[in-house]
């Protein structure tokens, strides 16, 4: 999320007034700047993506905190995550979407964490691991998991060790356990993104889609220069 100077002002004339109230009750400025950059980033894409004045459109929540549009009425779904300096969005016509990224971090007690939230055979499978391996591989974890719980609806609140990935980050991001029974994990689609160097990221949907689409953003969003990669799932 790195902007010219002046354009997150700029950018910050989309927000409405209950985003506005958000930024003033952060404290620290680059924890505004983040929020307005995230919001602007979601409301230019989206507004793009429906041929809409980026002012104009008007979010809801969901009971688990869960952002979707009011205004104007749209088949769209949508999900937002961000880390440090890197902000994602996925949006998808067909289902609920979701994405994280975070930020790799070896100043963690990311045993202690596995340990405490993930199923026992991820946290085996991580100790497993070559040494050089394990920080990734617990980021790789957690933004599968992440993500599928926001396709869910639930976020984190849907519990961690509600679903069984991959651990490897080497390896395809895959689902491999899930609660609801028989068959549920086979029909969850999840990949990995690349987010940039020192970041993991990862996509879910609980269906797989046609195609995968990567922007980077700014830039048209129809503009092939703009385009990172397309691909069949």
């Amino acid at each position: 999320m790195d902007w010219a100077p002046g354009a997150l002002a700029e950018a910050a004339s989309s927000l409405s007034s209950d985003e506005r109230e958000r930024v003033a009750r952060l404290r620290l400025p680059a924890h505004r700047e983040a929020f307005v950059a995230a919001r602007a980033f979601l409301r230019g894409v989206l507004a793009r993506c429906l041929g809409a004045d980026a002012a104009a459109l008007r979010f809801g929540a969901t009971a688990h905190g869960k952002p979707y549009l009011t205004a104007p009425a749209t088949c769209l779904h949508f999900n937002l995550a961000h880390s440090g300096s890197v902000a994602l969005l996925a949006v998808a016509g067909d289902g609920p979407v979701g994405v994280d990224v975070e930020r790799v971090r070896a100043d963690l007690d990311l045993d202690g964490i596995a340990r405490r939230f993930f199923r026992p055979e991820e946290s085996a499978a991580l100790a497993a691991l070559p040494p050089e391996r394990r920080t990734d591989g617990f980021f790789a974890v957690w933004t599968r998991k992440e993500a599928l719980l926001k396709a869910l609806g639930k976020g984190i609140a849907g519990g961690v060790d509600r679903f069984g990935v991959t651990v490897d980050p080497v390896a395809p991001a895959r689902v491999i356990a899930a609660a609801g029974g028989p068959g549920e994990a086979a029909r969850w689609w999840l990949a990995d993104l690349a987010a940039g160097p020192g970041y993991r990221a990862a996509v879910a949907a609980p269906t797989t889609p046609s195609r995968l689409l990567t922007w980077a953003w700014p830039g048209p969003a129809d503009s092939p220069a703009s385009r990172a990669a397309e691909k069949t799932p």
